[in-house]
C-alpha cells in the first residue's frame, strides 16, 4: 500500500506515513460505492418520484374548482354556504379590478370577494335578513347589479288608432 501524500510504501497496519507523517486511508475506503448501495438508490428514487406524482395529482384532483358547481376549495366553505351566495348574487365584485358577479369570484382584492363575503356572513350569522344584509352591503361596498326592467304582460292601446 501506497501513501496519498509522498507515494512511499506503508504497511496495512500503519495509522500513519513513517515519510511524510500524513494519514493512511486504507484502500477500501478509497474505492467507489459497492453495487448494493447504488441498487438502494434507485428504489428510493422511484418512490419519490411516484410520490411527488401523487402529491401533482391530488392537488390537481381537489385542488381544482369543480367544473358545473359554485364551490371552489381555494374558498372557504362558510363563504360558500348556500346563504351567502343567495345574497352575494345580487352584487358584482366591488374590488375595481375584476367584473366578476360576486357569487363566482375568488379575488382577495381590498373590497373583493373575500371580504364582502365574509361580511355578508358577519351579517348572517349576526341573525340579519337578506333585504337588510343587501341594503348594508349596497351602502358599504357597493356593486349591486342593475334590476331587469319590469316585463308588461299587456300592450299600450296605441295612441294614432283613433287617427287612422
Amino acid at each position: 500500500m501506497k501513501c496519498q501524500s509522498c507515494q512511499q510504501t506503508v504497511t496495512r497496519k500503519s495509522r500513519y506515513c513513517p515519510n511524510c507523517g500524513a494519514a493512511v486511508i486504507p484502500r477500501h475506503s478509497q474505492s467507489q460505492p459497492n453495487a448494493k448501495s447504488k441498487s438502494l438508490t434507485l428504489p428510493y428514487a422511484a418512490a419519490l418520484v411516484g410520490a411527488g406524482v401523487l402529491v401533482g395529482f391530488l392537488i390537481f384532483k381537489f385542488g381544482a374548482s369543480n367544473s358545473g358547481s359554485e364551490y371552489n376549495a381555494n374558498v372557504p366553505v362558510a363563504l360558500q354556504s348556500a346563504a351567502v351566495l343567495d345574497v352575494a348574487r345580487e352584487f358584482m365584485c366591488p374590488c375595481g379590478n375584476c367584473s366578476d358577479p360576486l357569487d363566482t369570484c375568488t379575488c382577495d382584492h381590498p373590497h373583493g370577494a373575500f371580504e364582502v363575503k365574509g361580511f355578508i356572513a358577519q351579517q348572517l350569522a349576526a341573525g340579519h335578513k337578506k333585504p337588510h344584509i343587501v341594503e348594508m352591503v349596497q351602502q358599504k361596498y357597493g356593486g349591486l347589479k342593475p334590476q331587469a326592467p319590469l316585463k308588461l304582460d299587456f300592450q299600450l292601446p296605441d295612441p294614432l288608432s283613433n287617427f287612422k
